[in-house]
């Protein structure tokens, strides 16, 4: 929380949102984007789930679309847990984004190419800057209370 003068009030207001319990605005931003993301992902997974070409093939095949389904709901659910500020989905979103970027830097490396690079790099600040917010997300049984 911020001082007590004008300008802090006023900047706790602008960056920190009551509703969310103190969730500033750049994890909700950062949610968001994980949440459109994983709607993506739903969308894409459920056009090829019923696509003609896919009816009729084995449970095998379909198997990367259904993990795909499921991966993007799975996001979701985190994209909520970030945007209320729940202990949780930082945690796991900090392991996620860390092994992002641990995994994008050494297949940069192995393949001497600058995308997956690039991908290390923004997972990597996408970790730190969660890493750096820690304070606003708290346990769900703090928050009941």
């Amino acid at each position: 929380m911020l001082g007590t003068d004008p300008l802090s009030g006023l900047l706790n207001r602008l960056f920190v949102s009551p509703l969310s319990q103190g969730t500033s605005i750049g994890v909700k931003f950062l949610s968001s984007l994980v949440g459109l993301c994983a709607g993506v992902l739903v969308v894409i997974g459920g056009l090829i789930a019923t696509d003609q070409a896919f009816t009729g093939i084995s449970l095998g095949t379909l198997l990367p679309v259904v993990f795909l389904i499921g991966f993007g709901l799975i996001m979701f659910i985190l994209a909520g847990g970030l945007w209320i500020g729940m202990e949780w989905a930082w945690s796991w979103a900090l392991i996620l984004y860390a092994g992002s970027a641990i995994g994008g830097f050494v297949a940069g490396i192995q393949t001497v190419d600058y995308v997956p690079l690039l991908s290390a790099g923004t997972s990597g600040i996408i970790a730190v800057y969660l890493y750096t917010q820690q304070d606003q997300f708290k346990d769900a049984r703090q928050q009941i209370s």
